[in-house]
């Protein structure tokens, strides 16, 4: 159930806050419970010493039990390393290993010796096959023009590939990996079993309408018949008709030789040269544990990024250089994410085609950014589905990156010949906005503030967290991380003060902090978890004053020797859930470390969360504030109120008294649900909207239904590492009339959605303000019902 697996995605936590002999154990309990569940048996049917491949596992199993690990243990994983592993006794020693090193403190700090690694190791790479020792089957004449995509990795090929896919006159499947090649048997050999396989199989499914199962029967054919590699080309550009293939797969430009073939297979092909800052680069490749899928063991993975970033870019730049310069053109990702519809417009004219706005849309339609089942690993980067949205904040994330050496020379040569600035200044000075003592609200803060007058002392607004802590406690460490997270967090302990009648941020010393701890092993023990709960209760539901107390409280119970309850509370204003996750994993974090004498292992913040309402407020005005506002206006004109059938009148004065319902989706539902988003080019979630739209409709008998959406809101970088409050949310207008058939209302949905995430800037709070609609106490202003889709819920 639900619960069942919130409680498995805790395990890093728990794992970590054991003691160092239990935790080999308890990982392997967790690793064969998440097997056990996959291919439905008992845990202790599973032996430790077997693999998971004697387990009868097969491929799709495995990117199964990737993603449940994934979430779990908060890594990013890759099929060989489950595969590779002679038992699941030593894939368990092993993933702890790696849970411990991604905690232990920044590995883009780490860096090595200084040197590069030996050319042999990059030959090792699943992503950059070794080119095959027979000449290159060529064509009789050659192909149409395609275009290639050209980039190192981690370069944010992905969302460029993802743009374009949005274009009616592009085919832009996930990377295809088939240049290196002379002959598909030898593309399968090289990549079977492996996900970077994928690409072919999901761009056949999209041209041919087919499912996985009948895509890779037909795929198994070609390899049976062992094609020449531009018979594919030709194949997928015969199904896409008069759309123009772009090829983008990262590992083409590890090769010069590689490059070349492109020219000897197609007719003028064209390239865009897709380059970001080396040290981004660098940071995202570690961050993602690319050097996994290499082969050499114990390889140094910033010495391995400089490297591939350093050959990828110096053999594009060398191949292209040699060709007539209207054949190529050259991207900076900085600019694509801060400039996107120029970069766009500019980059159709190369390409011959007209500008479109789907373009500047990646994460709505179909784009071909999911993987080949509903339990596939996402093609291309695995952090893709992360954002909601192009942010613009990522264009300055080598501004954060600090290296434990320089970069070497022809890395710092190549940057300054393509125009990065590689010597970093201080992160904090680059990031942090340069604020009075006291800075405003932001949006978010401003309306909670305000409903809390209305409400004050109610404990609509504090979300809770209890931790059950068994075994030796150590007091003082427990207390010096609690301090920590609100020394770190300035939003923790920003007391909320009134000027001239407006209400400010103002940010406190912590001088003094003393854990409160309770004691209840008095309390009889037929009675004592009564109590508990009643003490929890009474600590959760104690309101906050905003102008006086910190915005985190937290208190120890006591309930033997050997075990105790932490209860926190935090102050929605100061927080959401997200934040919640971050003060645990960061709790966590301190308290391992704090136990055992070692200093702190937390990164520093690139800035506080006042300098992201400040900067949230600059930016949102001018052009920018008249323009989407304009749009909200027209949206929102004469908005109908949802009214459903109740069994009881409506109260003069909302309550927040309710109940809930649960149901399971079956996963063959949710696979028709996909398959039928696919076929209508629209996302799951605007298939799951239309039809709660659709039963709204129906309920109440209206047209016109309005419903609200959330969005996190933390398309900022950096922000992902921040506790405090950026929720937000999207009113979704949709009209029903005239009986739409479902396809119709598929459309319709999209539409709108599109529209509002293009819109998306103006917080729910700048909307209410600007557009002052009726007051209502019995009902919440513009929408009535929220819709939410959680990935992985």
């Amino acid at each position: 159930g639900a619960a069942d697996d919130d409680g498995e995605r805790a395990i890093r936590d728990h794992i970590l806050a054991a003691p160092t002999g239990e935790r080999p154990g308890l990982l392997l309990d967790h690793l064969r419970r998440r097997i056990a569940r996959i291919i439905v048996t008992d845990p202790t049917a599973i032996s430790p010493e077997r693999s998971v491949m004697q387990l009868g596992m097969d491929s799709l199993m495995v990117v199964e039990l990737i993603r449940a690990l994934n979430r779990d243990l908060q890594l990013t994983l890759y099929p060989g390393e489950i595969f590779e592993s002679p038992s699941i006794e030593a894939l368990a020693e092993y993933l702890l290993a790696e849970v411990k090193r991604a905690t232990g403190g920044a590995m883009i700090a780490r860096g090595g010796n200084g040197s590069s690694p030996p050319a042999e190791m990059v030959e090792g790479a699943a992503v950059r096959p070794r080119l095959p020792s027979r000449p290159l089957v060529l064509p009789e004449q050659r192909n149409p023009p395609a275009v290639f995509l050209l980039s190192s990795p981690r370069s944010g090929s992905t969302l460029l590939r993802v743009m374009l896919a949005g274009h009616p006159e592009l085919f832009c499947p996930p990377e295809l990996h088939l240049l290196p090649f002379d002959r598909l048997g030898a593309w399968n050999a090289r990549l079977d079993r492996s996900y970077l396989g994928e690409g072919l199989q999901r761009a056949v499914m999209e041209l041919m309408k087919l499912d996985a199962e009948q895509s890779k029967a037909l795929l198994d054919e070609w390899v049976a018949q062992d094609l020449p590699i531009h018979q594919v080309y030709r194949r997928l550009q015969t199904l896409a008709g008069q759309r123009i293939l772009v090829d983008k797969s990262p590992s083409y430009a590890a090769e010069l030789a590689t490059l070349e073939r492109a020219e000897l297979i197609f007719e003028e092909p064209r390239y865009i040269h897709l380059v970001r800052h080396p040290l981004a680069v660098i940071d995202s490749f570690v961050r993602n544990r690319m050097e996994k899928l290499f082969a050499a063991p114990d390889v140094d993975p910033v010495g391995v990024a400089e490297q591939v970033w350093t050959e990828a870019n110096s053999n594009t730049i060398d191949f292209l250089r040699e060709l007539d310069p209207a054949r190529h053109h050259r991207v900076r990702y900085e600019e694509l994410v801060t400039d996107p519809e120029r970069v766009m417009r500019e980059l159709c004219a190369f390409l011959g085609v007209s500008f479109v706005p789907e373009l500047l849309a990646p994460y709505q339609g179909n784009r071909m950014a999911d993987g080949i089942h509903a339990a596939s690993l996402p093609i291309g980067d695995p952090n893709f589905h992360n954002h909601g949205g192009i942010d613009p904040a990522l264009a300055d994330a080598w501004r954060r990156v600090k290296l434990a050496r320089r970069l070497g020379g022809a890395a710092r040569r190549l940057a300054q010949e393509i125009g990065y600035e590689v010597e970093v200044p201080d992160a904090a000075a680059a990031s942090a906005t340069v604020r009075d003592s006291r800075a405003p609200l932001s949006f978010s803060q401003q309306r909670l503030y305000f409903l809390e007058q209305l409400e004050p002392g109610a404990a609509t607004y504090i979300l809770p967290a209890v931790l059950r802590v068994k075994g030796t406690l150590e007091l003082e460490a427990l207390e010096r991380s609690v301090r920590g997270i609100l020394e770190r967090h300035e939003v923790l302990r920003t007391m909320l003060v009134t000027q001239d009648g407006h209400p400010f941020q103002e940010v406190l010393a912590l001088d003094e902090f003393a854990l409160p701890i309770e004691n209840l092993e008095e309390v009889p023990e037929e009675t004592r978890e009564e109590a508990v709960r009643q003490r929890v209760s009474e600590l959760l539901h104690r309101p906050f004053e905003l102008d006086r107390d910190l915005k985190l409280r937290a208190h120890l119970l006591r309930l033997e020797e050997r075990e105790h309850l932490l209860v926190v509370a935090m102050h929605h204003i100061a927080s959401d859930g997200s934040s919640v996750e971050i003060f645990l994993r960061e709790l966590t974090a301190l308290y391992e470390a704090f136990a055992a004498g070692n200093p702190s292992p937390l990164p520093a913040l690139p800035f506080q969360y006042a300098d992201f309402a400040e900067r949230q407020r600059q930016q949102l005005q001018g052009t920018l504030l008249e323009n989407q506002l304009a749009y909200w206006r027209e949206q929102l004109a004469d908005l109908p109120v949802l009214d459903l059938p109740t069994d009881r009148p409506r109260p003069p004065v909302q309550t927040h008294r309710g109940n809930s319902r649960s149901w399971v989706a079956s996963a063959p539902l949710i696979d028709r649900l996909k398959r039928l988003s696919q076929q209508e080019n629209v996302t799951l979630y605007m298939t799951l909207l239309a039809a709660f739209k659709l039963l709204l409709s129906r309920l109440s008998g209206q047209e016109e239904v309005v419903v609200g959406s959330p969005i996190a809101g933390r398309n900022q970088e950096g922000t992902e590492r921040l506790i405090g409050f950026f929720l937000n949310n999207l009113v979704l207008r949709t009209d029903l009339s005239g009986d739409p058939s479902f396809s119709e209302l598929l459309a319709r949905v999209r539409e709108t959605t599109l529209a509002a995430y293009a819109n998306q800037e103006i917080p729910f709070e700048k909307l209410l303000e600007e557009l002052k609609p009726p007051r209502d106490l019995s009902r919440t202003p513009l929408f009535q019902v929220m819709f939410n889709m959680v990935p992985g819920g």
